[in-house]
């Protein structure tokens, strides 16, 4: 029977309930006694339809956004970033009051609201970048900046130990929520020491097309990295690493 169960992944199914195979053992599942076709049908079962709708319309505009911006997110999103990013979408769909529950969109809700969305909550962007900075996207031009005023690296730039030089990340894309296709433009600076130098006022710039009429996202960030014998080396982990979007268009 051991090496049966091993082999099967619905074990056996005995007064409506189900037992199955799982990672670390067995799951037993009860046959529920309402079929969909009664879920689909019964006015009493329209509010949890509703919220299903509006859960998996939140679900789908945060994994796109996240697509969009893998690039510059990869090594800086904390392992709750999905679904911390999914229940901020459900408050923009909420905000959605042209359309009722169930047939809410995102592109009618506030999208500023994921203006300061961090996708790494375990290193704030403000934590790790404290020189002031403007961002900027202009949709005529497409041009995205961030604008960082001048400042010590040693003082402003705050890293793991060890991290001997940091990079310094601009991404944007222009998102078409309903059909999931992004254009994505991302820039990165090389490897910066962080030493006492000044350094001069610095943009960073991402080059999306001009006058898109989808919605436009900027995000900003910072990665750490380690000099030795002409090698830089990952440092500290994408726990120290921070991204944040720091301006939206909705257009």
């Amino acid at each position: 029977m051991k090496n049966y169960m091993k082999e099967t992944k619905i074990e056996m199914s005995l007064g409506g309930q189900t037992v199955h195979r799982v990672k670390d053992g067995f799951k037993i599942r009860r046959k529920s006694p309402i079929d969909g076709e009664r879920m689909r049908n019964d006015p009493k079962f329209v509010p949890v339809l509703q919220n299903a709708s509006d859960f998996t319309t939140a679900a789908n505009a945060g994994r796109v956004l996240r697509e969009a911006l893998n690039s510059a997110i990869a090594n800086t999103k904390d392992p709750r970033c999905s679904n911390r990013l999914m229940s901020l979408m459900r408050r923009v769909l909420k905000s959605d009051m042209q359309n009722l529950r169930g047939q809410r969109s995102v592109l009618n809700g506030d999208l500023e609201m994921l203006n300061s969305f961090q996708f790494n909550a375990d290193s704030p962007l403000y934590t790790a970048i404290l020189a002031p900075y403007v961002a900027v996207i202009d949709r005529a031009s497409g041009e995205a900046k961030v604008t960082i005023a001048p400042y010590k690296p040693a003082i402003a730039i705050i890293g793991p130990p060890g991290a001997t030089h940091y990079v310094l990340q601009v991404a944007a894309t222009a998102l078409d929520f309903e059909t999931g296709k992004a254009t994505t433009a991302l820039y990165e600076t090389q490897p910066l020491a962080r030493d006492v130098i000044e350094t001069e006022q610095q943009t960073l710039m991402a080059q999306l097309p001009a006058n898109s009429d989808q919605p436009l996202f900027l995000v900003f960030g910072v990665q750490f990295v380690s000099l030795d014998n002409g090698v830089y080396y990952p440092v500290g982990g994408n726990g120290y690493n921070s991204m944040a979007i720091v301006d939206v268009d909705k257009g």
